[in-house]
């Protein structure tokens, strides 16, 4: 499975939280390691937690809070391929 670069963050941080529910501002940190999520739109959480729920991804968001990773896809062989995302 294809995961750009800032999918594959937010499914790691999600991960790394299996029974409870990761805050958005968490989430942003994760997905903008350099520190540009301060000037990042509130939306784009949202668009690429849409994105992974098209690819199989079940995550349950969390009113006013975040985001909780249900369950993940079965990738159908290997690891998951993660490829770099354009700015």
């Amino acid at each position: 499975m294809n995961l750009t670069m800032y999918e594959a963050r937010i499914v790691n941080v999600l991960q790394l939280t299996p029974k409870g529910a990761v805050r958005h501002s968490a989430i942003l940190d994760a997905v903008y390691l350099d520190g540009d999520g301060d000037h990042a739109s509130s939306n784009v959480i949202e668009v690429l937690v849409g994105r992974l729920r098209k690819k199989g991804y079940d995550i349950k968001s969390v009113r006013g809070f975040g985001y909780t990773l249900i369950s993940s896809p079965s990738p159908p062989e290997g690891d998951i391929e993660v490829k770099e995302a354009l700015k």
